[in-house]
């Protein structure tokens, strides 16, 4: 009888220190986040679970996810990141929060994830773009050597928080988006919203 109650204090203490918090991970292929974002993801399988970093550029924090479809060779076919973004209290007071500073988007709007309004942008990723995912995804042995057709959805928690789903898929870029946008770069545009929805499912929000 003792051991269940000695046991049970153990784990209390554990709680109450942090030792046995999980606030967000992934679990196969799942993504949850128990703090905001308030919600689970489900990964489609196709998209390989490369790992997380953190990255620290002054008063900036950010943690990120990545998941990639390998494609030929070091390159890739699709790529998904989830990044989670902080500033101190100061920085946001001076300047407020904007979800897609330095984006050269073409396209914006809005979508229902989870329950929660994110906005979008639609912009390419080059190859020749460096930044501490480009990086990291280097150092797993892949590379990005080819535009990239990306949807960055972001959402700001907090006045010191916000949260971005990077989504990225290669394309043909001899026929797609060579100057303004026409009519098939929309309709491709719309079905990469699909294949989005389709990849990285809402699960339900954590209580």
């Amino acid at each position: 009888m003792k051991k269940p109650i000695i046991l049970c204090i153990l784990v209390s203490i554990f709680t109450m220190y942090g030792f046995l918090s999980y606030d967000r991970g992934v679990r196969g292929d799942l993504y949850f986040s128990e703090t905001r974002p308030n919600i689970q993801l489900k990964i489609d399988r196709t998209l390989r679970y490369l790992g997380d970093i953190d990255y620290l550029n002054g008063r900036l924090k950010a943690h990120a996810y990545m998941w990639l479809t390998p494609g030929d060779g070091p390159g890739m076919d699709k790529m998904f990141i989830i990044e989670h973004s902080t500033v101190s209290e100061e920085v946001a007071y001076l300047t407020s929060p904007h979800l897609f500073r330095g984006l050269p988007s073409f396209s914006k709007g809005n979508m229902d994830i989870g329950g929660d309004n994110y906005q979008y942008v639609f912009y390419i990723t080059e190859p020749k773009g460096k930044n501490f995912w480009t990086q990291y995804i280097t150092k797993k042995g892949f590379v990005l050597n080819k535009p990239m057709l990306t949807a960055c959805f972001g959402r700001v928690s907090t006045n010191t928080a916000w949260t971005k789903f990077y989504y990225m898929k290669t394309y043909d870029d001899q026929k797609h988006f060579r100057g303004g946008v026409s009519e098939a770069d929309e309709i491709l545009m719309k079905q990469f919203i699909e294949d989005f929805k389709h990849d990285i499912r809402y699960r339900g929000k954590y209580k």
